[in-house]
């Protein structure tokens, strides 16, 4: 069942996807704390075809900032050890491992990431899949750190 736009947008917000060796694009200044329509947004930002990851900011307030992830086929396993977040899946489907646990999202999924919890994300569409991600505090492109296996 998806939950409807408002509360998925409402539980980004007050609770707060996430890429791996990615490039990382803060949003011109006047296209900052605006609106967007997801579906509209990506068809005017498209993943570029020679990129598998590509993370646009969309917005930030002093204890959040709002991100549109490209995945084209699959994250790293990787950390934030500074940034919780809360994803939510736009478009795809695949699975999303969260420490020893394996997730399978579709479009409209939502899932809270704390951090220094290892996740990755699997697309299994064909197309790329797009997350709008919420981190807290505000991400800046560099805590994002690779992550092992355990043995």
């Amino acid at each position: 069942m998806r939950p409807p736009p408002r509360v998925a947008l409402a539980l980004l917000v007050i609770v707060t996807g996430c890429a791996g060796a990615s490039r990382w694009v803060a949003p011109p200044a006047d296209e900052r704390q605006g609106a967007w329509h997801i579906s509209q947004w990506l068809a005017q930002h498209p993943l570029p075809r020679d990129e598998e990851i590509a993370v646009a900011e969309l917005g930030r307030t002093e204890a959040s900032s709002l991100h549109i992830v490209h995945i084209r086929g699959r994250e790293a396993l990787h950390v934030h050890e500074r940034h919780d977040l809360v994803a939510l899946l736009h478009r795809g489907h695949g699975t999303l491992r969260v420490g020893s646990t394996t997730l399978h999202l579709r479009e409209g999924s939502v899932v809270a990431i704390p951090r220094g919890v290892p996740h990755a994300f699997v697309n299994e569409s064909r197309r790329p899949a797009a997350a709008v991600v919420v981190f807290s505090p505000p991400f800046d492109g560099a805590d994002t750190i690779p992550a092992t296996d355990s043995p």
